[in-house]
């Protein structure tokens, strides 16, 4: 039986560096942010943090189409060991990296034993990933929490994601709706329930409404462009989208000081990332060319490395006083997107190969795909 060609997903790609980059402004130019939040883009400046459920739904959205457009079953051994493979070592290089500045800050206040202690017990808990469940014992490069998030849902997916597949479109539709409706009811129902900040905040069960949308989207997407009188309607519709899906931002993030935060941070602006991801992944529309040009696309696949490796490289900057001029940030955005690209090219990719290739490991994973599905 012929299978129909994978959707488009080099704009996804450029679309990824755009949210990566958010959260990098976010994380390192807080006061500015802070300081102009009342002009529409000092708001836009502050919504960094909401990019993270938009790398969720692509998430579940590009792992669908990988592992299971095909109706073919997941092998969970190598589907797990792939994802290993790709996220896991600079993950790991990062935390190693990042540990000395954990430690010189707990220094002062606690004394050595103490301090090493805590650190030590917060590398424990980042290593095996498990920060996201246990918030208290984290604490090393703070945005990796999200890779503690992504570990539960790969844990799932071989499970979760064959049994969407199964549903026909009413039925997918109708899950989609159910798990936005109702996990955000329950996220406002721990808020009120006075559940702690942290726990609402980075706990992985509430991330599943992002991740199981982008799969059920997946879903959808892939039986539309199955039938060409739906593919034509999706291309047409492609620049409706982007704009409906840029305008439901600009709303709501002019509106964010009166939603709740917790509501903001686990979900509620999924509909408008779908409306993107969807239009970006259909068509050859002008926008859609213009995000795959070659440069964004490297930019896109070192992503990745740009969100992990920005904090570390910020408290290097940091504590050489670099950072107190216009020139010395410019310089240190320089350095993080070199040292992605590079990191991509030269670390990442290698290593990832190295261990599947020693695990005798193939997977269905391009290095496109897999530097999409973080």
């Amino acid at each position: 039986m012929k299978t129909t060609a994978a959707p488009k997903i080099l704009p996804l790609t450029s679309l990824r560096f755009f949210a990566a980059f958010m959260v990098v402004i976010q994380h390192t130019i807080d006061q500015p942010a802070y300081t102009y939040h009342f002009y529409w883009w000092g708001k836009f400046l502050n919504m960094g943090y909401a990019a993270v459920s938009f790398f969720f739904v692509l998430s579940g959205y590009i792992l669908a189409v990988v592992y299971l457009r095909h109706d073919k079953p997941i092998d969970k051994q190598r589907f797990w060991m792939a994802r290993f493979a790709r996220i896991y070592p600079l993950y790991l290089a990062t935390l190693i990296i990042d540990t000395p500045h954990a430690f010189m800050g707990r220094l002062p206040t606690k004394g050595f034993r103490v301090a090493f202690e805590h650190t030590a017990i917060s590398f424990m808990t980042c290593l095996l990933m498990v920060q996201a469940w246990f918030t208290k014992l984290g604490g090393i490069n703070f945005p990796n929490w999200s890779l503690s998030v992504e570990a539960l849902f790969y844990l799932v997916f071989p499970w979760i994601g064959v049994s969407i597949w199964k549903f026909n479109t009413r039925q997918t539709v109708l899950l989609a709706a159910s798990i936005y409706v109702f996990g955000l009811a329950a996220v406002y129902g721990m808020i009120h329930a006075g559940l702690p900040y942290n726990v609402i905040k980075f706990n992985p069960i509430p991330h599943l409404i992002a991740f199981v949308i982008g799969i059920a989207l997946a879903r959808l997407h892939t039986d539309w462009l199955k039938k060409p009188e739906l593919k034509m309607r999706l291309e047409r519709l492609a620049l409706p989208l982007i704009v409906l899906g840029v305008f439901l931002l600009v709303v709501i993030t002019q509106y964010s000081d009166r939603i709740p935060y917790l509501l903001m941070h686990d979900g509620l602006l999924v509909p408008p990332f779908v409306c993107l991801l969807l239009a970006f992944a259909s068509g050859e529309h002008l926008l859609a060319r213009i995000l795959s040009v070659s440069w964004l696309v490297v930019l896109g696949e070192a992503s990745y490395g740009l969100y992990l490796l920005h904090i570390p490289l910020w408290h290097i900057f940091g504590l050489n006083y670099l950072t107190a001029s216009p020139i010395a940030y410019m310089l240190y955005i320089a350095a993080a997107l070199a040292i992605s690209v590079f990191s991509f090219y030269f670390f990442e990719t290698p290593v990832r190969r190295r261990i599947l290739q020693y695990f005798t490991t193939p997977s269905r994973e391009t290095v496109v795909t897999s530097s999409l599905a973080q």
